[in-house]
This record gives structure tokens, C-alpha cells and sequence, in this order.
């Protein structure tokens, strides 16, 4: 039950925030990326850009989103391997629970906090924030700046690519946020993946557009394993 309620609010905020609008998609020039968010003078810090994610009155352009998601992948903290900790552990062992009550929904917007204090970019854990935030009826500013967290970094996926072709791909940062999108796009995993030189295919299950399904270009989190693997 829960996880068809959670699935409502990612609905809801794809369809929201852009079944409307039209974007030219443009897929991430991660030599560039890297050499503007790693720069002190430039418009793009990660720095700066990390101060403006955190203000929920500062609305990111979207070429800053772009650089703010991508530029993810050179900080300290990005690891396309993240594991459970004690809190996100303590998240789900909530979320199994037969019944939730108030309390429940309180220390799952607490946890979620803790997440997000290191793991910024973890789609699952603001959407379980905002849902049960809006079952707390507490839509004020930590509400107002997660939506507006979670529109920038699920905005900049969205205007990487199309996803429906090998040539025009979703590109991401994790895994995990292959699945996410597709979820978000209302679409169910058929179940299928294959690696196709650096990208994803994910077969969706049978649907009314006749959808086969989506490739994600997955080349940060392949590269980051290769470095890994020659230290």
C-alpha cells in the first residue's frame, strides 16, 4: 500500500512539473562539467551552485540543474555504489510496518534529513519526505525547498535525452535513478535489462504506447568502477 501511495506523489510530480514543458534536450558535456564546477571563478561552482540548491527562495536555470546533477559525480561524496546506512535501513523498517501512524511519519521526515545530509541526489528518499510530510500536513519550507530539490534534479535527467532511443538516452548518475524515471514516466519494469555499450535498455512492461523500452547512459557510474579497479 505504501509503495502505490508513493508512486502517486512521483506521478503527481511528473506530470506537474513537465508533461508541459518542452524541452530541447541536450546530453552532458562531462569534460566540461568538470572543469566548471571544479573552478572557483566560474558562474557554475559546485559550491555556489550548492548554496543556491539549499535556498528554497533560489531557483535554479536549468542549465545550472545540469551542471548541479552531473557535477555530482566530481565531489568527494558521489559513489554510484551507495549501500544502506542505519538510517535509510531505519526508513525501511519503517515503511514494512503493517500499519504507520503520525509518529511513523515524523521520524521518516527526521531520517530523511539525516539521508540527504550526505547523500544528496537520492530520489527515493525525497519522495518519501514529501509524501508523508503532506500526510502531516507540514507543506511549508522544508516542503517548498525538497519539491523544489527534487524538480531540479529530476528536471536535469529529463533534458538529457528522450531515453527512447541508444542515441538519445536518459543519462544518469546512479543505477537506481534508471528505475526511479521510469517509475516517474509511469511505466512499469518488464523485467529485462541488457547493457548495450554504455548504456541501459529496460524493457517496460506492455503498455498503450506501444513502448518497448528505455536506454540509459550509465557511463559515470562504469568509469568510476573502472577507476577503482586500476588503483
Amino acid at each position: 500500500m505504501i509503495k502505490k501511495l508513493l508512486l502517486l506523489i512521483t506521478l503527481f510530480f511528473s506530470i506537474y512539473s513537465f508533461s508541459q514543458n518542452k524541452i530541447k534536450y541536450k546530453k552532458p558535456n562531462y569534460k566540461s562539467i568538470k572543469k566548471q564546477t571544479l573552478n572557483e571563478n566560474s558562474e557554475f561552482y559546485y559550491e555556489k551552485l550548492l548554496k543556491k540548491f539549499n535556498d528554497k527562495d533560489a531557483e535554479l536555470s536549468l542549465k545550472e540543474k545540469r551542471h548541479f546533477y552531473y557535477g555530482y559525480r566530481y565531489q568527494d561524496a558521489y559513489s554510484p555504489n551507495f549501500g544502506k546506512d542505519v538510517f535509510t535501513d531505519s526508513i525501511y523498517t519503517i515503511l514494512n510496518k503493517e500499519k504507520l501512524v503520525q509518529e511513523d511519519y515524523k521520524k521518516i521526515v527526521e531520517l530523511a534529513d539525516k539521508v540527504l545530509e550526505k547523500d544528496i541526489i537520492n530520489l527515493n528518499v525525497y519522495n518519501y519526505q514529501l509524501y508523508f510530510l503532506e500526510q502531516l500536513n507540514n507543506e511549508g519550507d522544508k516542503y517548498k525547498l525538497r519539491s523544489k530539490q527534487f524538480k531540479t534534479l529530476v528536471g536535469a535527467i529529463l533534458s538529457s535525452g528522450s531515453g527512447r532511443k541508444l542515441k538519445d538516452p536518459f543519462y544518469v548518475l546512479l543505477i537506481s535513478h534508471e528505475y526511479y524515471i521510469l517509475n516517474m514516466l509511469g511505466y512499469e519494469f518488464g523485467g529485462t535489462q541488457q547493457l548495450i555499450k554504455k548504456c541501459d535498455f529496460l524493457k517496460v512492461q506492455e503498455n498503450e504506447d506501444g513502448i518497448k523500452g528505455f536506454y540509459f547512459d550509465i557511463s559515470p557510474s562504469l568509469d568510476y568502477s573502472n577507476d577503482l579497479f586500476k588503483e
